[in-house]
C-alpha cells in the first residue's frame, strides 16, 4: 500500500505543477494578446482620425491656394476634395463621441474642442481670411493630435 501512495504522489506532483504552470503560461500569454491587440486596435483609430485630419487641413489648403491665386482647380477635383473633407469630419466627429473607448480621454476631449469652431466674424469678402484661419487651426491640432497619440501609444521617438 505504502507503494501504490508514493507511486501515486509521484505522479500527482508532476502533473499537477504542468497542470499550474499550463494555467499561468495561458493567462499570462492571454492578457498579453489582449493587451497587444488593444494596442492596435488604438494605433488603428488614432492613424484614422491623423488621416481624416489631414484630408480637413489639404481641404483647406487647396480651397485658400485657390481662393488667393485664383488657381485653376478643376470642378472634378474641387469635388474630390470636398468628398475628403466630409469624410474627414464625419470621421473626427464620429470619433469626438465615441471615442473614449478606443484612444484616450485627452484625444477625446481634444477632438470634442477642435470641433467647437472659434466665433469669429468675417466680412463679406474675408473668404479667403476664413480659409486661412481654418486652415492654421487644423494644422496646428494635427500636429497636437499626432504628440497626444504618441503619448498615448507612448512611442518614442
Amino acid at each position: 500500500m505504502q507503494i501504490f501512495v508514493n507511486y501515486l504522489f509521484e505522479l500527482l506532483v508532476p502533473i499537477t505543477v504542468g497542470v499550474l504552470s499550463t494555467l499561468i503560461t495561458y493567462r499570462l500569454t492571454r492578457r498579453k494578446f489582449i493587451s497587444e491587440r488593444w494596442w492596435e486596435k488604438k494605433a488603428e483609430t488614432y492613424t484614422r482620425i491623423i488621416e481624416a485630419m489631414w484630408h480637413l487641413r489639404n481641404y483647406y489648403h487647396t480651397s485658400y491656394g485657390d481662393a488667393i491665386d485664383e488657381a485653376n482647380i478643376t470642378k472634378e477635383r474641387k469635388e474630390e476634395l470636398w468628398k475628403h473633407w466630409r469624410a474627414g469630419m464625419d470621421e473626427v466627429e464620429r470619433v469626438a463621441i465615441i471615442g473614449e473607448f478606443m484612444i484616450s480621454e485627452e484625444a477625446t476631449a481634444f477632438l470634442q474642442a477642435y470641433l467647437k469652431k472659434p466665433e469669429i466674424s468675417y466680412q463679406p469678402g474675408e473668404w479667403d481670411s476664413k480659409i486661412y484661419d481654418d486652415y492654421v487651426r487644423t494644422s496646428n491640432s494635427l500636429m497636437k493630435l499626432i504628440e497626444i497619440a504618441r503619448k498615448d501609444l507612448e512611442i518614442k521617438r
